[in-house]
């Protein structure tokens, strides 16, 4: 399978590791990765002190994606580029800028 971190490095300079660790925690008690804003982990509620190193978070998500290769294909591929939204200024000019037609 290899590292699927080398398809999403947006910067070939920066070790794979350290794009984990600034994303993950590994939970001490089940193994599971867990995003860093959680309180707890997802999996087995644990809500103690997590595990930031580099070399476990790595090692888990390889793990993970050899489990499931659809994440990889998932988290692999480009982002379609969305159309901007009008912003709610734009969208009430737009709306009350228009005439009203009161001859129906």
């Amino acid at each position: 399978m290899g590292n699927w971190f080398s398809i999403r490095q947006s910067d070939p300079q920066a070790p794979v590791r350290t794009l984990a660790a600034e994303h993950l925690k590994r939970c001490p008690l089940c193994g599971a990765l867990n995003a860093i804003p959680n309180g707890e982990c997802f999996v087995c509620r644990w809500h103690g002190a997590f595990d930031h190193d580099a070399e476990r978070i790595e090692r888990s998500l390889n793990e993970l994606v050899e489990r499931c290769p659809e994440l990889a294909s998932a988290m692999s591929r480009a982002r379609v580029s969305t159309v901007a939204r009008p912003s709610l200024l734009q969208r009430l000019r737009r709306w009350l800028g228009r005439r009203i037609d009161l001859a129906a």
